[in-house]
């Protein structure tokens, strides 16, 4: 009987974890420059349940480690940063690499798609404030990926340029 009731709820959890939740992620990164709003959605339908961390790999990604040095070396205006705790993790099923850590003392999280190449990254500082920076990386040669910070959404398929309906 338990084993059928924890098939149930990882059923339940499945659902809410669908592409339809990750196709709306995927929009607003696209569009959005309600950065406080995708974070929360992030955190709302992936980050906050249980089994996204379970079911999420350890990995290594260096470009994901240029991006978070990029960003930084921008927030915090200084070269080299000092980054600790770094965790990465992938989410394969639906292709979310997601972690955070320290830069220079203070807590960072970042999430990245890897289907639209978009992602996030946000600094909680000491002064109260959080700064949020979305994130396109761009190959600068074969070893480096670059964060642009900058990135127009022209850039992006038409697809996540509609408005979601929802």
């Amino acid at each position: 009987m338990q084993v059928e009731q924890h098939q149930n709820i990882h059923q339940i959890y499945l659902s809410t974890m669908s592409t339809e939740k990750l196709i709306q992620l995927e929009t607003m990164l696209a569009g959005s420059e309600e950065f406080r709003e995708i974070l929360r959605f992030f955190m709302d339908n992936f980050g906050e349940k249980p089994n996204f961390l379970r079911d999420s790999k350890k990995i290594k990604a260096p470009f994901i480690l240029e991006i978070i040095k990029a960003g930084g070396t921008f927030i915090f205006q200084k070269t080299p940063i000092h980054i600790t705790k770094l965790m990465m993790l992938n989410y394969e099923r639906l292709g979310l690499i997601h972690g955070g850590g320290f830069v220079e003392g203070q807590v960072f999280n970042f999430f990245y798609c890897k289907r639209i190449n978009k992602g996030m990254l946000t600094f909680a500082l000491k002064s109260g404030s959080v700064e949020y920076l979305r994130i396109t990386p761009q190959p600068l040669d074969d070893l480096k990926l670059d964060a642009d910070f900058i990135e127009s959404v022209e850039s992006v398929t038409k697809h996540y340029q509609t408005k979601n309906p929802n």
